[in-house]
């Protein structure tokens, strides 16, 4: 219950950051039309505004149920990324078909859905009904300002409001412009460089499958081989901004748990030929090995950028080298080794509460399918930085991460020269210093 929890509530807040981020670039949008006065009060004017706002709203809510339909696929509710991304959308817009049901240990993540569907579809709403009225307001002003001109052209107050409306901008352009001050590196928090290091301590679930669905081994590595289903885990990694905006960023990460296990076999394991073939009886001591490297390579680009926030969108790649290995302890020990590189979209959401406290997220997702290769993952950061030095900062941070990796022995994808499957996720919790530049 608390696994479901945390991860339908950390989706919630992502979608809660999305939906913020697409309704305040609307409001942009439309803040600097107005100003233009680009804003027509005509039918097809108005049509066309009202398009435009519709589309960026339902791309906004599209994104998030998609996001959520990784999430159920990674956690292995559903075969295909289709039927999962269908669940989501009946579960988002608040349907209820009830055709398809999630089994029991992941209900609760439909009904989150959909109680965040319902909040952000009246947020969507709630932007159409203040467009619509934006524009009747600004029908009315219009004839209230012809009014309004013809009045004053009557008095001859016409040469007394352009006197005023040229002091006005006098003021206003004498200022420096906001983009002026973004630009400036002293007012801007977002580092040029930074290392950080640091642990992790997670919870972890794995599941392997070695030769195919019909012949193979498919273990539970946690309750069948006896290992470790927590760990401590070291992580580094590095971040560079370039350019003279620093909007353009490139990063590194790496980490990796190791785990081995003992345990006696309480049901005989058939091996497959991958493994040597062969049988491990019942009542055998057995030793096992799964260890999993983790490296990230990534780019950024940040679409919004002040002194306060920063939002960015990117792609990476995530290179996973696996290695598992069962057998009798002394003897007949045999491993197998699996590259699994995987590409990623990303989007991450910066924003400095105060000078010296930042609060970040950041969520990478990706479903591929190549040949006879099927592979996602899913992998979510929310993190709380406090920086009381000029150089370093120190952080908390709670992560989740979910991968699936499926291919037979003929595919072409590079890496994976196995048949079997890899189900690998954690949870957990993150402490790290910085050290920034």
């Amino acid at each position: 219950m608390s696994i479901e929890l945390f991860l339908g509530c950390s989706m919630i807040v992502v979608c809660m950051v999305i939906q913020c981020v697409v309704v305040s670039l609307l409001l942009r949008g439309l803040h600097t039309l107005e100003e233009k006065h680009l804003i027509g009060s005509s039918i097809i004017s108005a049509s066309g505004l009202l398009i435009v706002v519709l589309l960026v709203l339902f791309a906004g809510n599209l994104l998030q149920a998609t996001l959520w339909s990784g999430m159920f696929f990674a956690c292995g509710e559903f075969e295909n990324f289709g039927t999962a991304f269908y669940h989501s959308l009946v579960n988002f817009s608040t349907l209820g078909y009830g055709d398809l049901v999630m089994s029991t240990e992941w209900r609760l993540l439909g009904a989150l859905e959909a109680a965040n569907g319902v909040l952000m579809l009246g947020l969507t709403t709630s932007v159409l009904y203040s467009t619509i009225s934006a524009l009747m307001r600004r029908g009315r002003r219009k004839i209230k300002n012809k009014q309004a001109k013809k009045r004053m052209e009557d008095n001859g107050m016409r040469k007394m409001v352009c006197f005023l409306l040229l002091a006005l901008a006098s003021a206003v352009f004498s200022q420096p412009s906001l983009a002026e001050k973004a630009d400036d590196k002293k007012d801007i928090p977002w580092e040029r460089f930074q290392v950080s290091f640091g642990g992790y301590f997670a919870l972890l679930d794995s599941n392997i499958r070695v030769g195919s669905s019909a012949l193979g081994i498919d273990l539970d590595v946690e309750e069948f081989l006896g290992l470790d289903s927590s760990q401590w885990a070291f992580r580094l990694g590095a971040v560079y901004r370039f350019g003279k905006s620093r909007r353009h960023a490139v990063g590194v990460d790496w980490f990796k748990f190791d785990r081995s296990g003992d345990k006696q076999v309480t049901t005989e394991i058939i091996l497959p030929p991958v493994l040597g073939g062969g049988t491990i009886p019942v009542g055998l001591n057995i030793q096992s090995v799964f260890n999993f490297d983790i490296y990230e390579a990534r780019y950024r680009y940040s679409f919004i950028m002040d002194d306060r926030m920063e939002a960015n969108v990117g792609v990476g790649l995530f290179v996973m080298p696996i290695e598992f290995g069962i057998g009798q302890q002394g003897s007949n020990f045999t491993q197998t080794d699996i590259t699994a590189p995987l590409p990623v979209l990303g989007l991450g959401f910066n924003f400095a509460i105060t000078p010296k406290w930042l609060l970040r997220q950041n969520v990478d997702l990706m479903y591929l399918e190549y040949d006879d290769f099927k592979g996602g993952i899913f992998n979510y950061q929310l993190a709380l930085e406090w920086r009381p030095l000029k150089h370093w900062g120190f952080g908390a941070a709670v992560e989740t991460m979910n991968m699936k990796v499926e291919v037979i022995k003929e595919t072409s994808w590079p890496g994976l020269d196995f048949d079997g499957a890899v189900k690998f996720g954690f949870q957990g919790l993150r402490l790290y210093v910085k050290y920034l530049i």
